[in-house]
């Protein structure tokens, strides 16, 4: 008895026992990701994007005014987890003025929370 992919009703298509543990692989990986990566996209929406944009890029008017990097730039993406983690949690005083300055996030996030951001800017690398 073969192992069988159904396409589509009464559509079957046979598979190797391999493909078939990669597929199955597959989803519970992406099931598993999926979620921490939808809540990470929601804290930075929350957080992050009034002024880095929903993309991370800083293309809004608040991030233009504050000439603030692209978080797919280098000068960010070369920073170590440590780096960003502290940036996240403590701010950045801008060389612009207070107005411009990016605000603490201490007590406001969660160890986690601040986890998932880091990964989160790490994968806007990618896009």
């Amino acid at each position: 008895m073969g192992i069988f992919l159904k396409m589509k009703k009464d559509f079957r298509v046979p598979i190797s026992k391999a493909a078939f543990l990669l597929i199955l692989g597959a989803r519970f990986l992406f099931a598993s990701t999926c979620p921490a990566q939808s809540e990470a996209a929601g804290i930075f929406r929350t957080v992050c994007a009034d002024c880095h944009g929903a993309d991370g890029r800083g293309s809004t008017p608040k991030g233009k005014a504050g000439k603030i990097n692209d978080m797919h730039a280098a000068d960010v993406q070369s920073q170590t987890d440590v780096q960003l983690t502290e940036i996240i949690i403590n701010g950045r005083r801008s060389s612009r003025g207070l107005n411009y300055s990016m605000p603490s996030n201490k007590g406001k996030l969660t160890d986690d929370q601040v986890k998932q951001l880091v990964r989160y800017i790490r994968g806007l690398a990618q896009q």
